[in-house]
């Protein structure tokens, strides 16, 4: 976050020769990272609505195609970065901005910037906004939707269904609010800062490096949540193993028998 733009740069010392045009490729290849991540929360939402809310269970051909053509899409969003970033061999006024940046440090890294002040990069950043903006739309939307029926005790569910969707549910909550916290948001204080034009490259870095803390909060939520994992998780760790052992062993413990159709 400089000046001149959202500065791109390679600090990896299998790219540091590289060329530009190596570079933007790589680049590319983390924002679709980045954009997959985020259109991954919306993709499960929608198909949990489906099947709690719409009761369609939809194909694996369907899903198949249907995330595909997300993919796509971020495919798209993400690889038009190479035609709309700005190389750093282009302007040398780029290269004079980070003479003194704490991570370049007078090394020849390649980079690229986003510049606000050129039409071409102000529509990719804005499509980059409304691309978040309408993936967690459909993620509240979703959840409300879901929430509203879990709630409702008239429905077709029966009580130990109802309570493993609503466990599932938390569970996809907060796994949707981690990658707003980790990239969506940093991403859009980001933007913010280049139409701004506000100079901040140790925030930046900061907000850069929580990006890849994105599955580590994945992983501890589903040990965390979900109750079979956390007792699971908790005698891994010598916790818990008395409690974990007696639930496992008891012999009359009574196992419900719940119908195909509490399943869907």
């Amino acid at each position: 976050m400089r000046v001149g733009g959202l500065f791109f740069i390679n600090d990896n010392p299998f790219l540091e020769h590289a060329s530009n045009a190596t570079a933007m490729k790589f680049s590319a290849l983390w924002m679709l990272g980045v954009y997959t991540a985020v259109m991954n929360i919306g993709f499960q939402f929608y198909h949990r609505y489906q099947v709690v809310v719409k009761s369609h269970l939809a194909s694996k051909r369907q899903t198949f195609f249907s995330f595909a053509l997300c993919l796509l899409a971020c495919g798209v969003l993400c690889f038009t970065v190479l035609y709309t970033w700005i190389p750093s061999n282009e302007n040398p006024e780029y290269a004079k901005e980070l003479e003194d940046d704490v991570v370049v440090r007078g090394r020849k890294l390649p980079f690229s910037v986003a510049d606000p002040r050129t039409l071409r990069n102000v529509i990719h950043l804005m499509a980059s906004q409304v691309f978040i903006v309408l993936i967690y739309g459909v993620v509240i939307f979703c959840c409300c939707r879901i929430v509203k029926v879990l709630g409702n005790e008239a429905s077709h569910m029966s009580k130990i269904t109802r309570q493993a969707n609503k466990t599932l549910n938390r569970a996809m909550m907060i796994q949707a609010v981690f990658p707003f916290i980790l990239i969506g948001l940093p991403y859009m204080i980001g933007l913010a800062g280049t139409f701004l034009q506000i100079k901040s490259p140790i925030l930046a870095q900061i907000l850069t490096m929580s990006i890849t803390l994105l599955p580590i909060a994945n992983a501890t939520t589903l040990l965390t949540v979900i109750p079979s994992y956390r007792r699971r998780f908790l005698s891994l760790l010598g916790r818990n193993r008395g409690q974990f052992e007696k639930a496992t062993t008891t012999p009359q413990t009574k196992i419900s028998k719940i119908s195909t159709a509490d399943m869907r």
